[in-house]
């Protein structure tokens, strides 16, 4: 049991997730103060609870199953490693688009020198 629980330990400290959720974060938020989207708190978060959960979902679940069925061989391990590398990839690849398509915005001019530019920022 304690090997188990030190393995998804070592995977979670391993995978950088919480960055990539903290990227996701900071492009939908950007995205909000540049006024391209009105989102609320919940859907600016939901993709990083979407990533972060599942991540977790999966290393908890396997583990889960190994404890059941007393397996002692590595082959949930070895699923384990896979998917959460799959699934970091996929946050990185989310992550990298959703940044992209931010900067794009700076990159083709954006200024917010004029007051009317922030949202809800009415007495600037």
């Amino acid at each position: 049991v304690f090997v188990g629980e030190l393995f998804v330990l070592l995977i979670r400290v391993a995978m950088p997730i919480h960055v990539i959720c903290s990227v996701l974060q900071a492009a939908n938020l950007s995205k909000v103060m540049i006024g391209i989207q009105r989102l609320g708190l919940f859907q600016i978060l939901l993709p990083a609870i979407l990533l972060h959960g599942t991540f977790d979902f999966v290393l908890f679940l396997l583990s889960t199953l190994q404890f059941i069925e007393n397996d002692a061989d590595s082959s949930y391990d070895i699923i384990s490693i896979v998917l959460s590398i799959v699934i970091t990839i996929g946050g990185i690849i989310w992550a990298y688009l959703s940044f992209s398509n931010v900067q794009k915005i700076y990159d083709s001019g954006y200024s917010a020198s004029r007051s009317d530019d922030f949202v809800g920022n009415e007495n600037l």
